[in-house]
């Protein structure tokens, strides 16, 4: 099992996805940069390695217990796309003066 059957496309789909939640919610979207792309992908890899295959007693759920990475990296996403944004305002201000 691969979390992308897809070799393009479907990872931005569901990021897009994972972010509407978020944006429902008047938050930020969590926005990976390039630069950590290869972070992203790291952990997802290793979620899936400790994962393994579906069980029976797990299905397709998560596991709760092994997200702290991924948890981790999106902390760090959306604390670098918040800095962009008050950057983005700060400028704004200045030039409104």
């Amino acid at each position: 099992m691969h979390i992308h059957p897809f070799w393009d496309g479907n990872g931005r789909l569901a990021r897009l996805v994972a972010n509407l939640p978020l944006l429902r919610s008047d938050h930020l979207p969590v926005v990976i940069d390039v630069k950590d792309r290869k972070r992203y992908m790291d952990t997802l890899a290793e979620y899936q390695s400790a994962l393994g295959p579906p069980r029976p007693a797990y299905g397709v759920w998560p596991r709760p217990e092994l997200e702290t990475g991924f948890a981790a990296f999106c902390r760090d996403a959306y604390a670098a796309t918040r800095a962009l944004v008050d950057q983005a305002h700060e400028q704004q201000s200045k030039r409104a003066r």
